[in-house]
């Protein structure tokens, strides 16, 4: 858990062999409820993905692990049917 505009935490991560990989989830309405986000018309779920990708690379950097984001510049949709992603979510980076 950590923060994020309107306190949704946007985002997942799967762990598979030796990578890890940043998952985002968008906006829905749950429960009759609507998220600020799309109350607001706005949608910060990337921004805050990749807020948590900069925490993420500081905690490992300051624990002396090694690696780095490499982002995908498309839905790789092999990659999410092996991990069992959602269709509607998107996968954005893979941390190696």
């Amino acid at each position: 858990v950590a923060p994020s505009w309107a306190n949704y935490q946007p985002w997942r991560f799967v762990v598979c062999g030796d990578s890890i990989y940043a998952v985002l989830v968008p906006p829905r309405e749950k429960q009759g409820f609507k998220s600020p986000q799309i109350k607001s018309g706005m949608d910060y779920t990337l921004l805050d993905m990749g807020i948590a990708m900069a925490h993420f690379n500081i905690a490992c950097k300051a624990e002396g692990i090694e690696g780095n984001w490499v982002l995908f510049g498309d839905d790789k949709k092999e990659i999410k049917v092996k991990l069992q992603i959602p269709d509607d979510n998107r996968l954005i980076a893979r941390w190696k």
